[in-house]
């Protein structure tokens, strides 16, 4: 795939602090050469928030190019019987998410305002994925005010979504690189000031070494070591 996507799916879950690590083993380590065989896209970026009202909270994003696409990569990924076996032994009889959360997105007209022109490179630091809902966040101006007002501030621009499925259609979905949680922080506090009363729903992210996202969401990977 190269540039925007059709779709995209974001897979959200609020986790069970003590079962975070086995968690990580099985969608970094186990889980990808499955998606490789059923046809399942590569994730985009994965990512650990640790601050947010759903922290703690474990998320990916995926690429898709339709809907019967999606489906049918996840029909075969659920009947394959070397997941079912590891299903069944990540979770060794004990609950381990609070919550799961599947919403599909649709790039905004917006994102290609914020797209960089630089090379294609891991974007690490602080990320923050922002939700904003509202009627006056269907206005792309006024998003696109607010994206520009974090951007001018130093965040890094990774994508900026509409809300298609999973959440009101009035959601649009921001995610931010930041160089440093301060430089963060003291752009929030500007914003406050600009914009009071309409601040997003903020998560701030750690992204995963086995899925640092890229610029732009781009699908041109690095070879990463195993």
């Amino acid at each position: 795939m190269t540039g925007m996507s059709r779709y995209y799916e974001l897979r959200l879950y609020k986790m069970l602090p003590t079962r975070m690590p086995v968690f990580h083993d099985l969608l970094g380590v186990q889980v990808p050469p499955l998606f490789a065989k059923c046809g399942v896209s590569r994730p985009l970026g994965f990512w650990e928030s640790y601050a947010g009202p759903y922290a703690p909270l474990f998320g990916y994003i995926l690429p898709w190019e339709s809907l019967d696409a999606r489906m049918a990569a996840w029909t075969r990924f659920y009947a394959d019987p070397v997941w079912q076996e590891k299903l069944s032994t990540n979770y060794a009889g004990q609950q381990r998410v609070d919550r799961p959360s599947v919403l599909i997105l649709r790039p905004s007209a917006v994102w290609p305002r914020f797209h960089s022109e630089g090379p294609v490179a891991e974007l690490s630091g602080i990320h923050e994925m922002r939700i904003y809902r509202g009627r006056q966040f269907e206005d792309d101006a006024l998003l696109a005010a607010r994206v520009g007002a974090a951007q001018e501030h130093g965040a890094e621009v990774l994508g900026v979504f509409d809300g298609w499925i999973g959440l009101p259609t009035d959601s649009r979905i921001v995610f931010l690189a930041w160089p440093d949680d301060a430089q963060r922080l003291a752009t929030r506090s500007r914003e406050a000031t600009l914009y009071p009363g309409d601040f997003a729903q903020s998560h701030v992210m750690r992204p995963l070494g086995y899925g640092v996202p890229m610029t732009n969401f781009s699908t041109a990977f690095p070879e990463r070591a195993p």
